[in-house]
């Protein structure tokens, strides 16, 4: 059934939420697109199944409510940017406790951040 199909994706979707996270955060949009390409080729090469070519890590690893608290706190409704939210709040969760830098040059981050 579908509960069967799904977990053949398991390990292919899980390598690239972890590929994005670890590398592909500190991209820029066209940049991160680029990579999500190659590590999509790669797990390709090695017949590793992951679920579809316009994978983001949103539809990995993000709650719908999470995407609704971060617009509400004040974070623009951009894919982009709730990805990067998504990786920082992902990031703030492991024991490396590693945050990104902020690069914000009009301060929408830094208020979104602090309204969290």
């Amino acid at each position: 059934g579908d509960m069967n199909g799904k977990s053949s994706l398991l390990i292919g979707n899980m390598l690239m939420a972890a590929s994005i996270v670890t590398h592909g955060l500190y991209l820029g949009d066209e940049e991160r697109h680029q990579f999500k390409a190659q590590v999509q080729e790669s797990l390709k090469k090695n017949n590793i199944l992951f679920s579809a070519s316009n994978i983001t890590l949103q539809s990995l690893l993000n709650n719908p409510g999470y995407a609704r608290e971060w617009h509400s706190a004040g974070l623009p409704e951009d894919a982009y940017l709730t990805e990067a939210a998504l990786g920082m709040q992902t990031l703030s969760t492991c024991p490396c406790a590693r945050w990104p830098l902020l690069l914000d040059p009009h301060s929408q981050g830094a208020t979104f951040v602090k309204a969290l």
